[in-house]
């Protein structure tokens, strides 16, 4: 590594600290708008600097950077009365683990520099068209994707009678109530279908009557999370085959790559206020969870803010409670889940934790919930840095060549980084369900006597 780039490095760092610190001091001194201006400046200098290096707008430290901490300066504007000022330890948590995401990923380019730097190494190759074999898989796998996750809704519909939560009055949770333990992961899993559509078009063109059978499981995929008025699903089910689609382009103007963006947020949004508004909920009902200061704030601006800032004030109440540890449980949950073992009585009874939530309605999470609740401190900063080795890792493999698994698995951790601030979820049973399901699709579609990564 050059002089320069180290000393580039060293003063990406500090500058990095010292705008930290210097937000969580302006938070403790009551300076909210500094506070939140200089989270700010530190969320788009580091996604300045990452593009500048990389010229990717998905980068995966770009994602957890924006996510971080442009929620951790919305947050320090302490808008709603369910904002509470935030203690040392809280405040060394949420720097501890965004450094330490950082600080991995920098110590693994340093470290494996040589490699780097071997051109045969660092070559971007192209997408390997696996062919027209591959091409009928791809097909027939959107097919079989399709017609599982409908095929498990609609043994939920008979369970339930057919009591779409859409078709619910009265009841803005209706979801939670809507599922059958187990079959319910093959029905999210419908978020797949327009991701490996993107990746079948990338292999051939299809004729009229594969377009056609294309559209109608695409549709019948998209009637899941509109029908269970799911927000997160209904906006992965778009922005997945977006992620994949960037991934696979080749070369994508800068412009292009823009509208691109701008048409993730903008149907994502579209999404969001249709589900909001489908939601029924009653005549000044939001207004009295989100509490906010100002009551003259419009809902639709109220709502995207809690939203993101809630859940690190989840994190803080956890973080001020001094619950014991619970070493390792709150994490190893998808194996109980995903196992069964979680409806033994002696299991169950292990995984009862306290719940520390402001209000009752708003349950989301951080994505480092789980790991301060296990570990303290300590598994906070362990945590970021296995998700810097994971970022650095997929970010090299996916600069190589485009295998329908790495892609898949860099799709769904880019949106993992990009909601950071929402929930814990590598401690998500649906996570590992989904990596288990990409590990299928890459064996299904790779090419005899390839690796699968």
């Amino acid at each position: 590594m050059k002089k320069n780039q180290v000393f580039r490095y060293v003063a990406r760092s500090v500058g990095g600290l010292l705008l930290f610190a210097g937000g969580a001091l302006s938070s403790a001194r009551g300076s909210l708008p500094v506070s939140c201006l200089l989270f700010l400046v530190l969320a788009v200098l580091e996604c300045a600097l990452v593009y500048s290096e990389t010229r990717k707008l998905f980068d995966l430290r770009i994602l957890m950077s924006f996510s971080w901490c442009t929620g951790i300066a919305l947050t320090s504007l302490k808008l709603t009365d369910l904002s509470s000022p935030f203690g040392v330890k809280t405040w060394f948590v949420l720097g501890g683990f965004y450094f330490a995401f950082l600080f991995a990923y920098d110590l693994l380019v340093f470290l494996l520099r040589k490699k780097e730097a071997d051109p045969a190494a660092s070559q971007e190759r192209r997408m390997d068209v696996p062919g027209t074999a591959s091409a009928k898989r791809a097909f027939f796998l959107v097919i079989a994707v399709a017609v599982l996750s409908v095929g498990a809704f609609l043994v939920e519909a008979v369970k339930f009678r057919f009591q779409f939560p859409i078709l619910v009055s009265g009841k803005p949770h209706a979801y939670t109530d809507f599922h059958i333990s187990g079959v319910h992961y093959f029905v999210v899993s419908c978020v797949f279908v327009p991701a490996l559509t993107v990746y079948y078009l990338f292999l051939e063109r299809p004729k009229l009557w594969q377009a056609l059978i294309l559209f109608l499981v695409n549709a019948a995929a998209l009637s899941v999370p509109v029908l269970l008025l799911s927000k997160l699903y209904l906006v992965l089910f778009f922005v997945f085959p977006f992620i994949v689609f960037l991934l696979l382009q080749k070369k994508l103007k800068r412009w292009k790559l823009l509208l691109i963006v701008a048409g993730i947020v903008l149907i994502s949004a579209a999404v969001f206020v249709f589900l909001v508004s489908r939601r029924q909920y009653p005549a000044g009902y939001l207004q009295s969870v989100f509490q906010f200061k100002d009551g003259s704030v419009p809902v639709a601006v109220q709502y995207p803010y809690v939203y993101v800032t809630n859940n690190y004030e989840n994190l803080n109440l956890l973080v001020e409670s001094g619950d014991v540890p619970t070493y390792g449980l709150r994490q190893l949950f998808p194996v109980f889940a995903l196992t069964g073992l979680k409806f033994r009585p002696e299991i169950a009874s292990l995984l009862q934790f306290p719940v520390h939530n402001t209000v009752e309605e708003l349950t989301t999470v951080s994505i480092v919930y789980d790991a301060f609740g296990d570990f303290g401190s300590a598994g906070v900063i362990v945590f970021g840095m296995l998700l810097g080795v994971l970022a650095y890792f997929l970010t090299k493999q996916i600069a190589g060549e485009k295998k329908i698994f790495t892609v898949l698995l860099y799709m769904q951790v880019a949106v993992y980084f990009g909601l950071s601030f929402f929930a814990a979820w590598f401690s998500n049973p649906t996570t590992w369900f989904w990596f288990a399901l990409t590990v299928v699709f890459g064996l299904v579609l790779r090419k005899k006597g390839e690796h699968l990564w």
